[in-house]
């Protein structure tokens, strides 16, 4: 991986490699050269909303210095902000089934948010 797409000063890497690479709907093959139809996809069981996390981590940004000291408790925090800012704009999804995972790094975001 490329480190445009993973981050040295932060643990984890961009959750659209698992999108793009493992469960999304399109796949890469042949590296970057050809997508295809992933038969295996995720979205034909469950509706999938993938969290940049945290910010800084893979392709996210923030453009505030709000937030100088990262830690797994602030990441929960401001992942709890975006879930509920998500299903306040979409109210369609509230009221279903929520299930949160993630892979490496995430087996520390993952309690944190669920706990929140």
């Amino acid at each position: 991986w490329s480190s445009d797409v993973c981050s040295s000063d932060l643990p984890g890497c961009s959750s659209l490699l698992g999108a793009l690479y493992e469960h999304g709907p399109f796949i890469f093959a042949d590296a970057f050269a050809i997508i295809v139809k992933n038969k295996y996809s995720w979205n034909t069981k469950a509706n999938v909303l993938y969290l940049e996390s945290p910010a800084q981590v893979g392709f996210s940004f923030m453009d505030s210095k709000q937030y100088p000291v990262w830690n797994d408790s602030m990441v929960a925090e401001l992942n709890l902000k975006t879930l509920k800012a998500f299903f306040n704009k979409w109210d369609e999804y509230k009221g279903r089934d929520l299930y949160i995972s993630g892979e490496s790094y995430a087996g520390m975001y993952v309690p944190f948010l669920a706990e929140r």
